[in-house]
């Protein structure tokens, strides 16, 4: 059987085919000829070396492959799609069905003439119904199918030991969290019971404030408002008249010290003015005598200076 199968025809064993084949009337046309040989050959390497598949055929053979496949990888996602597929199903069936029933209806009372269409297109109705009845079942068992994947998932993931241990972990934990809510709020609770003093208080428990308001955001009423805007106002004027008393008291004591200054500045003048006639005076007296040279000063004092600089009237 293999060397038959497996080894290829010679000469001879094509010769008998086509002897046989000729032989029979039936099969006389169903001869193959070297022409349309080589056209078939040719259409077999453009299609496997060439060809683009389209998207009906992956979805196809994903349909094929998930057919065949007992696995399935996102259990949630199939789920709603075979559950959204079941009622477009249905609803497809429903519509079908009443197409049917109307159809039937109208086979009753149409006139002899148009019969013969209304039974066509009641014949057409009813495989369409057939059609929609089988996708239907075959959706609803696909549905199944990963209801039943989901469900041995489910158990197999709850007999798994480290699950189990994670479980009995988050459990403990939950008990623990509530005992320390009740821990937490049991002194708060005999307090008004036992006493005010008698009951245990918590230095780092949260205490009991009124909540204060820190920003104005529209609460007061339209009274109070032109109350503090009044206030507001009143303070300040009294600020900018104290400003303005102020600032006419510095300016008339630096009228003042400018006065001051200029009447001392005077009266050096003066002095000065005394010294160089009794100097005038004395040289023609004694206009003889050598006179010692003596220093006279110009100007101001260094305090003097200092005084009118702070003043601001150099």
């Amino acid at each position: 059987m293999l060397m038959i199968s497996d080894s290829k025809p010679i000469q001879d064993d094509v010769r008998v085919c086509l002897n046989q084949m000729k032989n029979r009337r039936a099969d006389a046309q169903n001869v193959l000829s070297k022409k349309e040989a080589k056209k078939m050959w040719k259409m077999q390497d453009q299609l496997v070396k060439n060809y683009t598949y389209t998207v009906q055929d992956i979805q196809k053979s994903i349909n094929v492959n998930k057919k065949l496949s007992k696995t399935i990888s996102n259990i949630g996602a199939e789920k709603t799609k075979a559950a959204i597929a079941v009622k477009a199903a249905e609803t497809q069936l429903e519509e079908a069905t009443e197409l049917v029933d109307e159809l039937s209806k109208k086979l009753l009372e149409v006139d002899p003439n148009e019969e013969d269409a209304i039974k066509d297109d009641l014949d057409d109705a009813n495989s369409r119904v057939k059609a929609l009845q089988e996708e239907l079942q075959m959706k609803e068992e696909a549905q199944i199918k990963i209801v039943e994947a989901e469900k041995v998932r489910r158990e197999r993931m709850g007999g798994s030991t480290k699950n189990q241990h994670w479980a009995k972990v988050n459990e403990r934990a939950k008990a623990a969290n509530k005992l320390a809510d009740v821990d937490a709020y049991k002194s708060e609770a005999a307090a008004p019971l036992e006493g005010a003093e008698s009951a245990t208080k918590d230095l780092f428990a949260r205490r009991k404030v009124k909540p204060k308001i820190l920003w104005d955001h529209g609460q007061y009423k339209d009274e109070n408002k032109a109350k503090e805007s009044s206030k507001q106002k009143e303070m300040a004027e009294k600020a900018a008249q104290e400003e303005r008393d102020d600032l006419s008291k510095r300016r008339d004591g630096a009228r003042d010290r400018e006065n001051g200054n200029k009447k001392k500045l005077a009266d050096q003048i003066n002095d000065l003015a005394i010294e160089e006639e009794a100097l005038t005076a004395g040289l023609m007296e004694v206009s003889h005598k050598k006179i010692s040279a003596t220093r006279v000063r110009k100007g101001i004092s260094i305090q003097e200076y200092l005084e009118r600089k702070t003043a601001g009237t150099l």
